[in-house]
């Protein structure tokens, strides 16, 4: 498990291929299948910073003053 704690979120890919995600200690979101795949792909070569970005645009908890995450992130994904 990658910590990230400091920034807030929190990740780990399971065995299984799932994606756990938490935000303060409480895990918000699990990811399976294809759109878990992606996701763990998109983070293996994230730093600390872009794995913050993109696990707040994964969980919809980018609205909160910094809406232009969301651009940031599509367009790291088109690279």
């Amino acid at each position: 498990m990658k910590d990230t704690s400091p920034k807030g979120f929190d990740y780990k890919i399971t065995k299984d291929g799932k994606v756990l995600i938490s935000r303060n200690h409480k895990q918000i979101m699990i990811l399976k299948g294809q759109k878990a795949a992606t996701l763990a792909s998109e983070l293996e070569g994230a730093s600390e910073e872009e794995c913050q970005m993109i696990l707040a645009v994964e969980t919809g908890q980018y609205k909160m003053g910094n809406e232009g995450l969301g651009e940031w992130v599509r367009s790291q994904k088109s690279r």
